[in-house]
């Protein structure tokens, strides 16, 4: 009898780690298009930071490696972040994109934000994505990270940080 509770139990708590895996995986939705040239990758439409990862120009784990954020931030952002849901517009064609979005991934990853309140959407050139969500964001240059907090913008960042990608979502944040 107690071999039968324990499978039983078993069954249930793996059913149920399955279920919110599934629930909190993001999805890929982009496509590709040809770029200005043969090495020049343009992504358009919902992606992850993985998918990010395959794009050479990125260097994303290196970047992140690389970066230094400021500790009382991180810490400060470590009690806060997770209430708020970030949009995050990206060029994978664009030098700045290149540059933040490492910084961003290395700041949610020590903060232990949770990634199914995160979406990352690939544009072209033209600013424009595969579904149609930049309208009514008003995008005009990348990348640009956007804040909300019960579905209503609270903040952004665009193209280049004030200071650093964690004091500017601070920042935010604190006027909230």
């Amino acid at each position: 009898m107690k071999n039968l509770l324990a499978a039983i139990f078993l069954i249930i708590n793996i059913l149920s780690f399955s279920q919110t895996m599934a629930q909190t995986q993001v999805q890929s939705n982009f496509e590709i298009l040809k770029g200005k040239n043969d090495s020049d990758i343009v992504y358009r439409g919902p992606l992850t930071f993985d998918d990010i990862s395959r794009v050479p120009a990125f260097h994303l784990e290196a970047a992140a490696e690389n970066y230094n954020p400021k500790t009382k931030a991180i810490k400060a952002l470590s009690n806060e972040l997770a209430d708020y849901k970030l949009v995050v517009f990206l060029g994978t064609w664009c030098e700045d994109s290149h540059r933040m979005i490492p910084e961003l991934y290395k700041v949610l990853k020590l903060v232990n934000y949770p990634m199914e309140s995160l979406s990352l959407i690939a544009l072209d050139r033209e600013k424009l994505d595969k579904n149609d969500i930049t309208p009514p964001y008003e995008i005009t240059r990348v990348p640009t990270i956007i804040v909300l907090k019960d579905n209503k913008e609270t903040g952004r960042i665009t193209e280049v940080p004030d200071k650093s990608v964690e004091q500017d979502l601070l920042k935010i944040l604190r006027k909230h």
